[in-house]
């Protein structure tokens, strides 16, 4: 009986570590979105300034490490996660946009950019909705 209930602890145990690694690799797998958005805040800097000039190559580089940091991130991270659920966090990509665009840029946010954006939240959580 004893070996029994040690062995449904050690699962609890694990069960515990399981979940606690897969929401780790979930906020990673977020970080490596926002980060990757950033990119995208470096091309708009980079194409405001006259081609060839020296901001021109400084948002261009930081465009290009950002991305290279992100590669290596995502790779980490599909290694460890099922890919189409990796993928699907993607579109979270479109909230920091919304985000980059009002602080940075100054752009506006109208109802149709945010019932699109909610879809594409629902349209996240349904694709990871496990079934029991």
């Amino acid at each position: 009986m004893e070996e029994k209930e040690s062995l449904e602890y050690s699962n609890t145990g694990k069960n515990r570590t399981t979940k606690k690694r897969t929401w780790i690799l979930y906020l990673v797998l977020l970080i490596s979105i926002f980060i990757s958005t950033l990119s995208g805040v470096c091309a708009k800097f980079a194409a405001a300034q006259p081609i060839f000039s020296f901001k021109f190559f400084l948002y261009y580089g930081l465009e290009i490490l950002i991305l290279g940091i992100y590669a290596i991130i995502w790779q980490q991270v599909i290694k460890r996660l099922n890919l189409a659920i990796a993928y699907s966090f993607k579109a979270s990509a479109l909230i920091w946009t919304l985000v980059w665009g009002l602080f940075i840029f100054n752009e506006t946010i109208n109802a149709t950019k945010i019932i699109g954006v909610a879809i594409v939240i629902v349209g996240i959580i349904i694709v990871n909705i496990k079934k029991k």
